[in-house]
């Protein structure tokens, strides 16, 4: 019997989308959620970093339009239980390097800078592509990154 090697992409999830993956409330979850497990059923490696991590827990811990602020206590466990599922890219010199050589490259200001350590942390551990939903904040970088969106349906252009 022949097995064959799995030759997915490596994607990046941006901290909008797994906000929406992992919290109920949140606008599109249903989708997100559907999008989300269909890559990994298909065999992506899913990838999201330190950063994201503390964007997702600065976001939750805050009042929102749609929820209350959750405790900093239950968003630590909720990490703890989702942080398997994902492949971490932490911040290294390197990361460092590539985000400088990014501003210097890209007009950057403001929050972009996020957006730019995200990119670099991808160009760092080679993931091709980023799915989010804020692609306008990320089409500078389209020359060294591959922007998934999500259509209204939860479909996927990969």
């Amino acid at each position: 019997m022949m097995t064959m090697t799995n030759l997915k992409d490596d994607i990046f999830i941006d901290t909008n989308i797994l906000l929406r993956y992992q919290i109920r409330n949140f606008p599109e979850c249903p989708l997100v959620k559907q999008a989300v497990d269909k890559l990994f059923q298909e065999g992506h490696r899913i990838w999201i970093s330190r950063q994201v991590l503390r964007e997702f827990s600065g976001v939750c811990t805050r009042p929102q339009k749609f929820m209350n602020p959750i405790s900093s206590a239950v968003i630590a466990q909720r990490i703890e239980a989702f942080m398997p599922m994902f492949d971490i890219a932490d911040e290294t010199s390197a990361t460092s390097q590539a985000f400088l050589w990014l501003m210097k490259q890209f007009p950057i200001g403001g929050k972009q800078v996020h957006d730019a350590n995200i990119v670099a942390t991808m160009q760092v551990y080679r993931i091709p592509k980023l799915f989010t939903l804020n692609i306008a904040d990320f089409k500078r970088f389209g020359s060294l990154i591959q922007l998934i969106e999500m259509d209204s349906t939860g479909n996927l252009t990969l």
